[in-house]
């Protein structure tokens, strides 16, 4: 009964020390590792306090405690582990409007920057490359012209001593001058004399001398219908 006793005791003891052992995390790498710990619970946590450790990284972590392999440098934009200037503009993409990274637009004919104002026909030609006559009956006709710019040429009669003398005209219209309309008798003192007229046709007819052209004599101081002279 005696050795029972002591057997039992002992095996108290073991119990005891057994039971007494602390549980958690026996992992030194681990966030929440316990030096304490004599047996492994399966509560080691390698996340909470993971991160950057390199303190001349740019996402340097003062508070983590495992290197996580995450450490990265600014980039050429000045972006903590940015892919660099890797856009079109380097650091960014074209602003939207814009055709190029200095701010410029498409003009009316679609050039980056161009200085086409106005293709109203929409067939990609800038309208002021389109410009000149449209008659094409002018001398100056362009047949590559849309618009008309006022370059046709005048036409009309180019003789000077033609009733309808047109100085401003450019060429002379075939059949165009009137040399009748405008003749007469230029001469005030003629009895047929035409104020209209700008064109002498020799044909004045002039009154005889010391008489007008009703035959009336011009200077009868005596009144007896005998002309002085």
């Amino acid at each position: 009964m005696k050795h029972q006793r002591s057997f039992l005791f002992l095996l108290g003891l073991l119990v005891w020390a057994g039971c007494s052992k602390e549980e958690g995390c026996t992992y030194v790498e681990a966030c929440n590792y316990s030096e304490d710990a004599v047996v492994d619970d399966g509560s080691c946590d390698f996340n909470s306090c993971a991160g950057c450790t390199d303190e001349t990284a740019c996402n340097y972590d003062p508070e983590a405690l495992v290197d996580d392999g995450s450490c990265a440098e600014l980039d050429a934009c000045g972006i903590c582990g940015g892919p660099g200037a890797i856009y079109e503009c380097g650091c960014a993409d074209i602003p939207e409007g814009d055709c190029d990274c200095d701010g410029n637009q498409d003009d009316a004919i679609g050039v980056c920057g161009g200085d086409c104002l106005e293709d109203v026909n929409e067939n990609n030609i800038c309208d002021t490359d389109e410009q000149g006559c449209t008659d094409s009956t002018n001398p100056n006709y362009d047949p590559n012209a849309a618009f008309d710019d006022g370059s046709c040429f005048v036409g009309g009669c180019t003789f000077p001593n033609a009733c309808n003398y047109n100085p401003e005209a450019d060429y002379q219209i075939q059949g165009s001058c009137d040399f009748t309309s405008c003749t007469g008798c230029t001469n005030p003192e003629a009895c047929n004399y035409d104020a209209e007229a700008t064109i002498d046709n020799g044909l004045c007819d002039l009154p005889d001398f010391a008489y007008d052209c009703d035959g009336n004599c011009l200077n009868d101081a005596d009144g007896d219908g005998v002309c002085d002279e």
